[in-house]
């Protein structure tokens, strides 16, 4: 795996409402589709949005790219195409966001935003701020890359009101309400704690055991990670444990509490279609 954060490699463009299950449908039927002979008039897109949605699709982990097997949908794509193809369920856009904000080599400037402890941001403070910190951490100098990756994450996660509906290029991650615009400032924004799922916490949970390779794990280990909810989902300690006790009383875990620390033991492991059963 390269250990070198990349920017730009989706040109320009933000996730746009249908491109995920296009391409999802569109591989299931033809993994020629992204060639060159055939990307453009079969996908219906520009050459460089077959390229932005290629990427897409990649940091998504929905689909894999050889130049010999040309598309394939990954196992979670599968699944994806299996129960809800065209990511009609919100708990699709859930679990998607996980991948999309978990590589800090692949989508950098994803990971950095959703794992960093500021609540509120003006961008061209942000982008000042990254540009010195993959500066100093990478030897990386990427300014005009990195602002235009900036405006892709904000076009990504905050909603901006469609006067023409041929002119709508809203993502549909704005509809998660992770971020709001005021002045010029992005907020932070928890999910409104019922339109969140306990079901999401528990993929996680399983995220954290397999890269782990561990069957139980401390709950201040599993919030101090990278794998926190609290930063993946921008959620509220309170928010957390109530969906914790909506597992445990369900049977899907068990919290055992021992000299001050809860250790948490995942109790069946579940695939992605038996969540959304």
């Amino acid at each position: 795996m390269d250990k070198t954060p990349k920017f730009r490699r989706h040109e320009t463009f933000s996730i746009r409402e249908g491109w995920l299950e296009k391409g999802i449908n569109k591989i299931k039927g033809n993994n020629k589709c992204f060639s060159k002979e055939q990307g453009t008039r079969y996908l219906g897109l520009g050459t460089n949005m077959v390229k932005a949605l290629k990427f897409w699709l990649q940091a998504a982990n929905l689909a894999s790219f050889n130049v010999k097997t040309g598309a394939n949908l990954t196992s979670f794509g599968e699944c994806l195409f299996k129960v809800d193809r065209y990511l009609e369920n919100t708990l699709s856009l859930y679990l998607i966001h996980y991948y999309l904000v978990m590589d800090e080599y692949f989508n950098p400037i994803f990971y950095e935003i959703f794992h960093d402890d500021n609540k509120t941001y003006e961008k061209e403070s942000l982008v000042t701020y990254l540009t010195r910190y993959y500066k100093n951490k990478y030897d990386i100098e990427a300014e005009k890359l990195i602002e235009s990756d900036v405006q892709v994450f904000f076009k990504t996660y905050v909603y901006s009101e469609v006067i023409d509906p041929e002119n709508n290029f809203n993502s549909p991650f704005s509809k998660l309400g992770f971020f709001k615009l005021n002045n010029k400032q992005y907020i932070k924004e928890s999910p409104l704690y019922d339109n969140f799922s306990n079901k999401v916490i528990l993929f996680v949970i399983n995220k954290y055991l397999e890269d782990k390779n561990i069957k139980e794990f401390n709950l201040e280990d599993f919030i101090n990670s990278k794998y926190s909810p609290l930063k993946i989902y921008n959620l509220t300690q309170s928010s957390l444990y109530a969906y914790l006790d909506e597992l445990k009383n369900t049977g899907f875990i068990s919290i055992v509490k021992t000299a001050g620390l809860n250790t948490i033991k995942l109790n069946k492991e579940l695939t992605v279609e038996e969540l959304y059963e």
